[in-house]
Parts: C-alpha cells; sequence; structure tokens
C-alpha cells in the first residue's frame, strides 16, 4: 500500500496531519479517497504515518507554526518543500502575468519535480472554479467532484499555455469530455458552436439548451477559441 503511495499524496498527508491536525479518518477520506468508516476507520492513514515515524502524540504539532527537529530530516524536508511550493502557486496565480515557469531548476523525474508540477494543477483547478463560481460553465452541476478545469488549447500541446486561467473553463465531467473531442466549441462572443459533423441529433438538442455562463475575471482567451474551433473540433471556417 505504502509503495503505491506517490510523493505528492504523502505529502499532503504530513500537512492535513501534522498541521491542519485533521483525523486518519478524515484524510483516508479527502486525500486517499478510501472508505472510513466511524468505527475502526482511518488505517490506512495510519499505516502511512507510521511508516514514516509519525505517533498519535504529532497530530497538530505545526498548527501554530514550525519548529524544527521535531520530526524527521525526511518528513521535515518533505513537509517544507510542500508548503514552500504551495505559497509559490499561490503567490503566481494572484499574479497571473507573471512569466513564471514550473520547476526550472529540477529535473523532471525528481521528487519535488513531481510536488511542485501537482501542486500547481491543484491550485489551477481551484482558481478555475473559483473564476466559474464553483459552478459547471454550461449547466447548473456544481459538486467539486463533478468539475474539471478543461483546457482549451490541451494540455499536452502547448506547455507555456497550461496554467494561463483564460486558457482554462469549468465544465461537469460530461461537458469536459465533449469539449475535449470536439462536439462543440465556442466562438468569440462565447457562442456555442455545435459540430454538426459529431453531433447526433440527441446531443444537438442538448446543447442547444446551454448558455455558457460568464466566469468573474478571466475570460477565455479569443485566439485560444478560435484554436480549439479549427483544431480540435476541425470546424476551419469559424
Amino acid at each position: 500500500m505504502i509503495k503505491k503511495v506517490d510523493d505528492y499524496i504523502v505529502a499532503q498527508i504530513f500537512k492535513a496531519y501534522l498541521i491542519e491536525g485533521k483525523s486518519h479518518r478524515q484524510i483516508q477520506r479527502e486525500i486517499l479517497s478510501l472508505p472510513a468508516p466511524s468505527k475502526g476507520g482511518g488505517f490506512k492513514t495510519m499505516e502511512i504515518l507510521h511508516y514514516y515515524g509519525i505517533k498519535g502524540k504529532d497530530k497538530a504539532i505545526f498548527k501554530f507554526g514550525f519548529v524544527q527537529g521535531k520530526i524527521s530530516k525526511e518528513v521535515e524536508e518533505r513537509l517544507l518543500d510542500y508548503i514552500d511550493t504551495e505559497e509559490q502557486a499561490e503567490l503566481y496565480f494572484k499574479n497571473t502575468h507573471v512569466n513564471l515557469t514550473i520547476n526550472e531548476n529540477n529535473l523532471p523525474t525528481t521528487r519535488l519535480s513531481l510536488i511542485k508540477a501537482r501542486v500547481y494543477q491543484d491550485k489551477l483547478r481551484k482558481h478555475t472554479l473559483e473564476n466559474y463560481y464553483h459552478t459547471c460553465a454550461l449547466c447548473t452541476i456544481n459538486q467539486s467532484d463533478l468539475l474539471v478545469c478543461s483546457h482549451i488549447i490541451p494540455w499536452g500541446i502547448d506547455m507555456e499555455k497550461r496554467l494561463e486561467l483564460e486558457n482554462t473553463i469549468s465544465f461537469c465531467v460530461l461537458h469536459d469530455r465533449l469539449f475535449e473531442n470536439g462536439y462543440f466549441g465556442l466562438d468569440n462572443n462565447l457562442n456555442i458552436i455545435l459540430n454538426h459533423y459529431k453531433c447526433d441529433d440527441h446531443l444537438l438538442t442538448f446543447l442547444s439548451n446551454s448558455t455558457f455562463k460568464n466566469p468573474r475575471f478571466f475570460s477565455p482567451k479569443k485566439e485560444y477559441l478560435q484554436y480549439h474551433l479549427q483544431e480540435v473540433c476541425d470546424l476551419k471556417n469559424n
């Protein structure tokens, strides 16, 4: 079990237990996404914490500030790397026009590289959902686990645009999949453009009844929307 838990999840668990003081059961449900019944739950969390020498007495030991020497050097380094990266990510999204390169001094295979990439992805999702009022831009779904930070120019196409809020939209899982696969796009006025080559009658009716909700701060860039229409939807004349 422990060997299958990646470094990012481990760092999240350290923060949740050592700083936030969350229970084993709460961590198991929220971070590990595993069942944690009220009686006898949380054993997987306990197993991971014990593996790193973290015991019950260590719960919330850093709630009022970090103190060096309270935990092992390995845990200390992982926790501080994670906290530092979270702070950097928050500053980045508060200053979204700053030209910041994630992990420019670390190789992609390093542990810190993984943590940095995942933290920034989480922060991007957080700010994208906030930008769209924690709701799908095309329907009323607002359950967090059903919402996706959807990229206009796909994640794998342009690395420099991955973290731009003007390149992300909050969609529910269904609208995200339809958008990602080119069943519809958006024009410069955020009107829905249906792909009649892909949509059957049911999807045409379903999507025709939708209206795009204007975001709070960051609207999709027009050139990104045009790229999506032309390259993803394959609608060259829009």
